[in-house]
């Protein structure tokens, strides 16, 4: 009896008469079906608020522009350092050409020439501070070859354009 009275009591705290209460599927559908077609209108504003103007290019737009210009290659000299490694036995050589609008292949060609000892440092100093498991790999490589795109234009040009397109390698060696 102090069983039945002590579940009757839970009972009435939760409203019910001990059954759980099971949402019909139709009802589920409606209002998963809400929620789906709120989060698609809010993001519609969302995107409407963030938009640029119908003048400005968007992103995708610029970078699929970028991609289809053509493009000439500057090669660098290559790069020998030793590997983050405890005894210094192991080392990576690599080789990166730049990719340059035809345009600008004069100009890089030239800010290249002329800070080619910091960009050589850079270089040496980015690489040496990896281990031979963080330069293995596809993707390693690709962010590696992404840094070094970025960095050197930031260099070479820090309060305009960037002229470096694109990075990629013409060798890597690990040994």
């Amino acid at each position: 009896m102090a069983e039945d009275q002590g579940q009757s009591i839970a009972d009435a705290a939760m409203g019910g008469e001990g059954k759980e209460k099971k949402m019909s599927g139709k009802k589920l559908f409606v209002m998963m079906l809400a929620v789906v077609v709120l989060i698609g209108a809010g993001a519609g504003v969302l995107a409407g608020w963030t938009g640029g103007s119908e003048d400005e290019p968007s992103l995708a737009e610029q970078q699929k522009a970028d991609e289809s210009a053509d493009l000439e290659y500057i090669q660098l000299e290559s790069v020998t350092t030793n590997l983050r490694d405890p005894r210094l036995t192991r080392y990576s050589t690599v080789e990166v050409w730049l990719g340059v609008a035809v345009d600008d292949v004069a100009e890089v060609q030239a800010k290249i020439d002329e800070n080619l000892p910091e960009l050589r440092n850079w270089m040496i100093v980015y690489l040496s501070d990896r281990t031979v498991e963080e330069v293995n790999g596809g993707n390693v490589k690709r962010r590696i070859l992404r840094d070094i795109k970025d960095r050197f234009n930031e260099m070479l040009w820090p309060d305009s354009k960037p002229l470096i397109r694109h990075a990629i390698l013409n060798r890597w060696h690990v040994r």
